[in-house]
């Protein structure tokens, strides 16, 4: 047996036994895992106990074995496993897994992996983010064919979609397609830490009202393309708390967040303000999705379109050449118009030591974005909280 084999297999066992211990933490009674199936009504209520349980998935659905454990523990089966490869700037890399139980069929959409921050950053100019919507299509196909595979009648069938970051895009914009079909009983979707998708002026349209969009204010992920190019999300979007609205809650995640990583978390000192300091800025480089295509930024590398400052980010986050990005990054700080984007995102890392740079866990960014960051929220907070923000 070759010796990565062999530490794939040690690396599954450990995790499995991780998250066995974890798990236990919010793992509802048998008899409330039934209760958890999503009912015939025209908007699917909200429920806590299931944006855990789906969140939890969402962070192992980069790993099949673990993933088809956990779905099997509440009740699946029947996991397929499909994946997709990204190929260029515009591919449809993506990953997912379908399960089935009694009537229900769940998706679990994979977060970005490597080149597709290329795909995320391929925003393209239509209506529909274009890396996003080239996933869906792929992801898509995979459900259908599962369907079929299964001789289920669509009438009968309520789908359950779920993904983080670039997984919660792709199953905003299934979510979207499925309900527009009118072919399911029920589609419900919960989305965490999801980027804009559309410019849709119909995206908050009540008939998308059971897609509930998790986002942290800290996360300037959810926050683009840019909301002043136009963009947004399908369904409703629920904000979590920021500390100057909740200071006990938000330390307490802070305690949760630190047990489940083994470091800190480290947030912005002013909140959700600097978010929008980072995305007013890229909008006076860039007023619109077109000119981030076009206009011309000039720096001491060069000339850079704001997509261009993109992709070089795109490399360094895919860790093709992280020489090659620890310049870009260092350069860029020389340009008054990229500076501030560059300062924002390596805010909180460290460059003392050469193991230090660019790791990724002691960045701000990492702690507003992180799956454990939105876990913490969502065993801290009560149900009542997102009700009243769902009603408010």
């Amino acid at each position: 047996m070759k010796k990565t084999k062999i530490i794939s297999l040690t690396a599954t066992a450990l995790i499995l036994s991780l998250c066995g211990v974890f798990f236990q933490a919010f793992s509802p009674s048998p008899t409330s895992v039934s209760a958890m199936a999503v009912s015939k009504t025209e908007s699917a209520p909200f429920s806590l106990e299931k944006a855990q349980r789906l969140e939890y998935f969402c962070l192992f659905a980069a790993y099949p074995n673990v993933l088809e454990a956990l779905l099997a523990e509440s009740g699946y089966e029947n996991m397929n496993y499909a994946e997709n490869p990204q190929t260029g700037a515009i591919g449809s890399g993506i990953a997912l897994g379908i399960a089935r139980r009694e009537n229900e069929i769940l998706v679990a959409v994979r977060a970005s992996e490597g080149a597709e921050w290329y795909s995320n950053f391929h925003i393209g100019t239509g209506e529909t983010h274009a890396g996003f919507l080239s996933a869906a299509l792929f992801a898509q196909n995979v459900l259908e064919d599962y369907i079929n595979s299964q001789s289920l009648s669509k009438k009968d069938i309520d789908i359950t979609l779920t993904g983080h970051s670039r997984g919660g895009a792709v199953a905003n914009l299934m979510a979207k397609e499925l309900i527009d079909s009118g072919s399911f009983s029920q589609v419900t979707a919960y989305t965490f830490a999801s980027p804009n998708t559309t410019r849709d002026f119909e995206a908050n349209n009540q008939r998308y009202n059971s897609i509930y969009n998790i986002q942290n204010p800290e996360d300037f992920v959810c926050f683009i393309p840019l909301e002043s190019w136009g963009y947004t999300k399908y369904g409703r979007i629920i904000n979590l708390p920021e500390k100057s609205e909740k200071p006990e809650a938000y330390d307490a995640m802070e305690q949760k967040f630190k047990a489940l990583t083994g470091y800190p978390h480290i947030g912005y000192e002013r909140g959700h303000k600097e978010i929008e300091e980072f995305t007013n800025h890229a909008s006076s480089l860039a007023p619109t999705v077109e000119e981030a295509y076009g206009r011309v930024i000039n720096t001491p590398m060069g000339d850079l379109t704001l997509y261009g400052y993109l992709e070089k980010i795109a490399s360094l986050l895919s860790g093709e050449n992280p020489v090659s990005g620890g310049f870009f990054i260092l350069s860029s700080l020389q340009s008054k118009d990229l500076a501030p984007m560059t300062d924002f995102l390596i805010k909180g890392m460290c460059f003392d030591t050469p193991e230090d740079s660019f790791d990724l866990t002691k960045s701000t960014i990492n702690s507003g974005h992180a799956f454990e960051t939105y876990l913490s929220w969502l065993l801290v907070l009560d149900e009542s909280y997102f009700l009243d923000k769902i009603t408010s």
